[in-house]
């Protein structure tokens, strides 16, 4: 999930916040990568690829607890503003360790923002 030049471990948050349910990456989709090291990637969607793209704003804290805890805050501004009320979007989560394996939390499809939530 992380660039070669840093192969440490981290989570990858995938967003489709329009639901559009793309077959790969398309417009209005994210893919924000945090490495426990606190470096902060991010990506939008176009053609099928992840294109990395300067998402403003966008805030991360990482605490090294036993572990450690990602936190990444996302203005909605950044991924189109608030959805209406019911609306789902598209929101998939992976773990990257340092070995290279990654664990997809909310989704089977690796490299994906296509499970669906509520808002």
């Amino acid at each position: 999930m992380f660039d070669k030049a840093d192969s440490t471990s981290g989570v990858t948050v995938y967003l489709d916040p329009q639901n559009k349910h793309y077959v790969a990456p398309g417009a209005g989709t994210y893919k924000i990568n945090l490495s426990a090291e606190n470096k902060l990637q991010t990506y939008m969607g176009r053609n099928g690829n992840w294109i990395p793209a300067k998402l403003t704003g966008v805030k991360t804290v990482i605490r090294k607890i036993n572990g450690y805890f990602a936190e990444i805050a996302i203005p909605r501004s950044v991924i189109g503003g608030k959805p209406p009320l019911g609306k789902r979007i598209g929101l998939n989560v992976a773990l990257t360790a340092s070995e290279g394996y990654t664990e997809n939390i909310s989704s089977n499809q690796a490299d994906k923002p296509f499970y669906l939530v509520h808002t």
